[in-house]
């Protein structure tokens, strides 16, 4: 960065200064009335005023929150797999953005202690110059639990800060958390039921759900940007007779970079013993080299058109889980012990939406639950979510969220329980397609 940069960088902190608001109580007209919650962790908080709320994004946000187009909030959780503290996790998401954007000058960071939901916080602003002009970034975080960080991440337009901070600091005031002993009454009996429903499905109500050849177009807006091969078949595999599902799969992300999978997901009968693969390989587009940073693999941006591999296998034998997984850049091998509640293997996870809508048709629409399975990008055991309402066309959508720090999944049945569309956690939607419209699209 040239010394004009920099002058440029600090004339523009000067000005941001000047306009920086004193810290007061929130301007209660700032924000709309009808709260916003989700159940996972008993977060809620009062939305901006005339704000268009995204509950699916590909940036794995909870919710996104869009004001006047140059203004925007994202809430996320992050779940560590040992305990962090608030120190901690605001020194590695600095750490973090100033990685990504070395340029970026620190407006205003909140050393002293501010409170979010009457909890310890932490807050801090940055202006980031860009090609297009500048803008200014802020996160501000909360402590869930020891291992979980409720995280409100904010952008706006440098030119609307004065406003948009006014608004951004009325939501954090607004922020209310569940009392923990309340959550975890909520969790236990959502544990509960799960494993009471988990205990009445059979292997021949989860084999007779799972679509023998399907299908599925992807598409984002009027684009296809994905697709999907599911083919089941009864097979035997380490001497026992058992499900298989297979799923192959392609993803366009970014600039026309892509994703291709190929998944085996396999169940014996005794239900006993579950074997999983997939192999995910990114193929990307032609493209000068990209600088680095701490991307995720859905911002991956691929550096001279080399691909990347990315393998994830794992056994379970009777309680015992082991899987192996292999990146670019890393082997990891992880061994835990099943849950001794609600614990769902992977071919029952896939086939749980569709399920709970066949029982449903039948008149008997299970109760909201939750339960234990493995989450391939988090690389370990989450607790999911699920639950079924009825939707206005006399069918059904089950709402799926496969781990607490995720975005819901949305499945809509008709009536009989056949499956008219999924909305993915990214903010696509995937409907079932013959083979020729597959073809058409991708020609193979």
């Amino acid at each position: 960065m040239t010394w004009r940069h920099c002058l440029g960088c600090l004339t523009a902190l000067a000005l941001l200064l000047a306009l920086t608001p004193a810290h007061s109580r929130a301007d209660d007209s700032l924000l709309a009335d009808e709260r916003w919650s989700e159940s996972a962790f008993g977060l809620s908080l009062r939305p901006p005023a005339g704000s268009t709320l995204y509950e699916q994004t590909a940036d794995r946000a909870i919710a996104t929150f869009l004001v006047d187009d140059d203004m925007s909030i994202r809430v996320h959780f992050r779940q560590a797999e040992e305990r962090v503290t608030l120190d901690l996790v605001r020194q590695r998401a600095a750490e973090q953005f100033t990685f990504y954007y070395p340029a970026a000058v620190v407006v205003e960071d909140d050393v002293e202690e501010i409170r979010i939901a009457d909890r310890r916080g932490a807050r801090w602003y940055f202006l980031v110059p860009g090609d297009e002009g500048q803008w200014v970034a802020g996160q501000a975080f909360v402590m869930i639990d020891p291992f979980t960080v409720a995280m409100f991440q904010y952008e706006s337009d440098a030119h609307s800060y004065e406003r948009s901070r006014r608004i951004f600091e009325a939501v954090l005031d607004s922020v209310e958390l569940m009392p923990p002993d309340e959550l975890d009454r909520q969790r236990t009996a959502l544990i509960e039921a799960g494993d009471a429903w988990l205990a009445e499905v059979d292997f021949a109500a989860v084999e007779g759900v799972l679509p023998e050849r399907q299908f599925m177009r992807v598409i984002e807006g009027d684009t296809d940007v994905g697709y999907q091969r599911i083919v089941t078949e009864h097979v035997e595999n380490l001497g026992e007779a058992g499900v298989e599902v297979r799923i192959q799969a392609r993803d366009l992300v970014g600039d026309g970079h892509a994703y291709d999978s190929q998944s085996e997901l396999f169940l014996g009968e005794g239900e006993q013993t579950e074997l999983w693969s997939s192999v995910t390989t990114l193929r990307p587009k032609e493209q000068p080299q990209q600088p680095a940073g701490l991307q995720s693999r859905e911002q991956l941006q691929p550096q001279h058109g080399t691909e990347q591999t990315w393998t994830d296998t794992g056994l379970r034998s009777h309680n015992r889980i082991s899987v192996s997984q292999e990146g670019p850049t890393q082997i990891e091998s992880r061994n835990w012990e099943v849950p001794p509640k609600a614990y769902a293997s992977q071919v029952v996870a896939q086939a749980t939406p569709a399920l709970m809508a066949k029982q449903a048709a039948a008149g008997r629409p299970p109760a909201a639950m939750a339960f234990y399975a493995y989450h391939p990008s988090a690389g370990r055991l989450m607790l999911r979510a699920v639950r079924i309402e009825p939707s206005d066309d006399g069918g059904w959508r089950v709402y799926d969220r496969p781990a607490p720090d995720r975005a819901e999944q949305v499945f809509h049945f008709d009536a009989e329980g056949q499956l008219i569309e999924h909305h993915t956690g990214d903010g696509r939607v995937s409907r079932p397609a013959t083979e020729d419209e597959i073809r058409a699209v991708w020609g193979r």
